[in-house]
């Protein structure tokens, strides 16, 4: 039960509405790490609606201690690549798609 609502809660803080007004946050959704109650990634789109790029460096949330942005998927990870990443462009009109087979957060 913790585990729902914590992806709830998460859920909840990402999908509301970016400050820039041209930048779009949709479809986001978090998940558990399976048998872990500590750790979970969150998945969104993001999409530039303006004519200048832009870029995401950091996230935060009041649910977790800390919250970083990733490159790799977990499948990656377990193989012991690195996946801490500095940030993430959103170029105009290219959808970033943070999922569970690449960059998430």
């Amino acid at each position: 039960m913790k585990k729902l609502i914590l992806a709830a809660i998460c859920t909840v803080v990402l999908a509301s509405p970016a400050l820039a007004e041209d930048i779009r946050v949709e479809g986001a959704w978090a998940s558990m790490m399976e048998n872990e109650t500590e750790r979970g990634d969150i998945f969104l789109t993001i999409t530039n609606k303006g004519q200048a790029p832009d870029r995401l460096f950091a996230v935060k949330t009041p649910v977790a201690k800390k919250v970083h942005l990733e490159t790799k998927s977990e499948t990656d990870v377990l193989h012991g690549e690195d996946q801490a990443a500095l940030a993430f462009d959103i170029l105009p009109g290219q959808p970033l798609t943070l999922g569970e087979d690449g960059p998430h957060i």
